[in-house]
């Protein structure tokens, strides 16, 4: 063994009793710092560690390590001791190491629970800078650390190197640009890197090239340059959110495609601000989901593919506790358990059930650590892991107890960023902020198992402490008078590792049914307390919410005054019981004389009051039923005017007609849904129900227009010709939509269009509620009325119809009478020619005969010669 001895001035002695010979840490150690100074104090730890306290600030001795450590006061770091002219240290029970300076105590809490980077400008071998953008934890278990404005680095866990990868203006091939805004990895193996105003880039780790893609007006390009996040939903398909809108580009295809707001397509994204942890994909519903800055949350269903995606919107309604807290979406996350958690602006945490559609917010009255949400993850036993603007916060979803972090359990600061979370692959967890970077596996946090011990410090009264005859702390009765009654306990759970995260909670037997959570507040107080016996019981847990083993009772007796004591009690009593038993006496021989009169008197006045209250109600009832009938008179009336004004409006087409009667309809009625269905007769022996007009039904009926007669609700009331009013609709009849998801109407009415026996078709009307007997009878007027401007418009479109025939036979027949006219100008011409031609052939017969004749007499001038 040996005997450390601490010097005036020269460091540090070690006594060998085995070899008695004394070493001096300070003159022995050439790598080690300065120790010429006053050594006041030394400690030791559980680990065999030691704490020096000196008046050059306070010292740390690894002996197995040989290795010494100093810590100086610095007016910018909270985290350093408040003096360097330290006199004491003390290393308590529970591992707290406490430093006695001239300017107060400093607290040391040993934790081994982060991994704490900070920028160091005397240290290259640091961050960059002291905030922290984002980071990505590659396959090799390296640490990537993006800076908005200063490039990244890269380090190494095992070899503990930094690579430093800068813009560097004069030098063409250097990376690209210094403002960093994710890092994510592709399943080929590809890293991209968002750049906060230069698009996107990937870089192939096996050739070490960077390939930059940048906006244009090309629209299979990046929407825009300002990215804030990218994300890999499934394989080879990256999602890029930018600061106007979303980016999907498939990595095989190297095709472009984007997604942004459109005030007039409700199948749009509702912001086009996404914020840098505002993306989470589901891969169990293959849907994405998007958070946007003031305009809420969008998921995008992708079930059907891309080509046929569909956007829901959510967003904060004040009438509404279930809707999401704040519209203002910075971090989203999930589960795997069909739950979105969602990070808000000052909104709190939120969990969104997908089955359900409904939100549950945590905020800091449940114990969150503020609600400014910058990064949500989740660790292998399904905690929720959120950084926070005052500290990180651990969610365990099954108990809804949160466990917060602080600078005081070893973080860099309480202050984290935007966007500034990831979780690797080695299920390490990584939280930045604005003085650097925290790194932590929640496998691996170890527990402060301290079981603390719960104190009373101090009873008060009107601010005032009440003085006892034994301290308040160590007594376990406490007897006050009724005029004191109303007081305030201060305890203390004695555990100083982080005191203001200590929680209490209390239960006073015989007030409270249960134990009354306090938080982290060390004050009771209880007023007017009646007079009586109770026992306040005390708990207390450290700050990792390792609750005491049993709770510190104290027995609390509240004395009653004079005129409540039991002596008082029965003493009056008694005289009460006396006197009641002499007016009772002399009350019963009154009573008998006044209570035949009294009898007489109730039963006339019962009598009149029987008459006048049913007369009351027989006036009531008239007046309900006057009233009622005005109404319906009045609504009636009104009705037929307004749909007067729409039949007038509309006797030029059926389908115009139909459209704005089912509208107009279905607000006045105030239905949900309605429909108008016309009989097609253009084919007498093949009639059918058409639908021609129709407000918010489902696509299903507008697909399938025809309706046969006799099937269906709406061809059985056109068969039989009478009104049908149907309840508890079936499911799958009709839906209605809404942002809230799909539901069915309860009842149905259906009217026939008819007058008379002249039936032109059926009014089909949906809602959540039953239909007034004088509702349904003002539709049927409706439809009288329009059953015969209807009719007029069929007679119109007949009448229409035979005139086009018939001026069409007309062209038809001066066609063929100018044909004929042709033909017969044809034939007048060939007669003529035949005429001509017959006069020729005449003379030319004319012609032959002469030739003939001469003929005939040459040969017989020939033969007379001859003879």
């Amino acid at each position: 063994g040996q005997l450390m001895i601490g010097t005036d001035g020269n460091g540090i002695d070690f006594y060998d009793f085995s070899t008695k010979v004394f070493n001096n840490y300070n003159r022995n150690h050439q790598n080690s710092e300065n120790f010429s100074y006053v050594v006041y104090s030394i400690s030791k730890t559980r680990d065999g560690n030691y704490w020096i306290a000196t008046d050059g600030g306070v010292k740390f001795y690894n002996p197995k390590k040989d290795f010494i450590r100093s810590f100086y006061h610095d007016n910018c770091n909270l985290n350093s001791p408040v003096s360097n002219n330290c006199r004491s240290a003390l290393v308590d029970n529970n591992g707290i190491i406490w430093i006695g300076t001239e300017a107060g105590v400093s607290k040391v809490v040993e934790t081994e629970n982060f991994l704490v980077f900070r920028n160091d400008p005397n240290n290259e071998n640091s961050i960059e800078a002291t905030t922290v953008r984002t980071m990505f934890e590659d396959a090799n278990g390296s640490v990537w650390i993006g800076y908005s404005s200063g490039g990244f680095d890269i380090y190494n866990f095992d070899t503990k190197e930094w690579k430093k990868i800068r813009h560097n203006p004069e030098d063409p091939n250097s990376f690209p640009n210094n403002g960093i805004a994710d890092f994510t990895e592709d399943s080929f193996g590809n890293l991209w890197i968002g750049l906060g105003y230069g698009g996107i880039l990937k870089y192939d780790p096996y050739s070490d090239t960077f390939e930059q893609y940048l906006s244009s007006e090309n629209p299979n390009s990046l929407h825009d340059n300002r990215v804030q996040i990218i994300k890999e939903g499934k394989k080879g398909i990256l999602w890029i959110g930018t600061e106007n809108g979303l980016s999907r580009y498939d990595i095989s295809n190297n095709k472009w495609d984007r997604i942004v707001p459109d005030p007039n397509n409700p199948n749009s994204l509702s912001g086009g601000s996404i914020q840098p942890n505002a993306l989470a994909y589901d891969y169990d519903e293959n849907a994405l989901w998007v958070g946007t800055w003031a305009d809420g949350l969008n998921q995008i269903d992708l079930s059907k593919g891309f080509e046929k995606y569909e956007i829901t919107h959510y967003k904060n309604d004040p009438n509404n506790p279930e809707s999401i807290s704040n519209n203002n979406i910075i971090s989203l996350y999930y589960d795997g358990k069909g739950n979105i958690w969602v990070g808000t602006f000052g909104g709190g945490l939120g969990k969104f059930d997908t089955k359900t559609k409904t939100f549950k917010t945590y905020t800091d009255e449940d114990g969150l650590s503020n609600n400014i949400v910058f990064g949500i993850h989740g660790d292998n036993k399904g905690n929720i892991w959120a950084s926070t603007d005052n500290g990180i916060s651990m969610l365990n979803p099954e108990t809804e107890v949160f466990l917060t972090y602080s600078m005081e359990d070893g973080l860099q600061d309480n202050k984290f960023f935007w966007g500034s979370s990831h979780k690797g692959q080695s299920g390490k967890i990584y939280f930045g902020s604005i003085s650097g970077l925290a790194v932590f596996n929640p496998d691996s946090l170890k527990t402060n198992n301290h079981i603390p011990h719960v104190y009373i410090n101090d009873i008060k009264r009107n601010n005032e402490s009440v003085k006892l005859e034994q301290s308040i702390s160590f007594a376990d009765n406490l007897k006050l008078s009724y005029k004191e009654n109303s007081f305030i306990l201060e305890v203390s759970s004695l555990d100083y590792t982080a005191p203001r995260k200590n929680q209490y909670k209390y239960m006073l037997e015989g007030i409270d049914k249960d134990w009354i959570e306090n938080g982290n507040r060390n004050v009771i107080s209880y007023n007017n307390l009646a007079p009586g016996r109770y026992t306040l019981k005390i708990m207390g847990s450290n700050d990792d919410l390792v609750w005491s083993e049993e709770s510190t009772n104290l027995n609390i007796r509240i004395t009653p005054p004079w005129w409540k004591t039991l002596f008082f009690k029965i003493f009056f009593v008694l005289l009460v019981a006396a006197a009641i038993w002499f007016l009772i006496k002399e009350r019963i021989k009154k009573n008998k004389h006044d209570k035949a009169i009294l009898q007489s008197k109730i039963e006339e006045g019962e009598k009149l009051i029987q008459s006048k209250v049913a007369e009351v109600e027989k006036q009531e009832e008239e007046i309900r039923l006057r009233d009622k009938q005005e109404h319906e008179i009045r609504y009636t009336n009104q009705g037929i005017s307004k749909f007067s004004e729409v039949l007038s409006r509309q006797e030029d087409s059926i389908e115009h007609l139909s459209k704005e009667l089912i509208s107009e309809l279905v607000s006045y009625t105030d239905s949900i849904m309605g429909a108008l269905y016309i009989v097609n007769d253009s084919d007498e022996d093949n009639l059918f129900l058409e639908l021609t007009g129709w407000f918010a039904i489902d696509n299903n009926k507008i697909e399938n227009k025809q309706v046969q007669i006799g099937e269906s609700y709406v061809g059985t009331c056109f068969k039989q010709a009478e009104t049908l009013t149907i309840k508890d609709v079936p499911s799958e009849y009709m839906k209605f939509s809404s942002g809230l998801g799909e539901t069915s109407p309860a009842y149905l009415c259906l009217v026939p269009i008819k007058l008379k026996n002249n039936i032109q078709g059926v009014i089909e009307l949906a809602s959540f509620k039953a239909f007034e007997d004088y509702v349904i009878k003002f539709v049927e007027r409706i439809a009288e009325n329009t059953t015969a401007v209807i009719t007029i418009i069929k007679s119109s479109e007949r009448t229409n119809n035979l005139l086009e025939n018939s001026q069409q036979q007309t062209e038809e027949l001066k066609a063929q009478e100018e044909e004929m006219r042709q033909n017969i100008e044809e034939l007048m011409a060939t007669q003529e020619e035949m005429k001509r031609q017959e006069e020729e052939w005449s003379a030319e017969k004319q012609e032959l005969n002469d030739k003939i004749k001469e003929l005939k007499k040459t040969i017989k001038e020939i033969s007379t010669e001859e003879e």
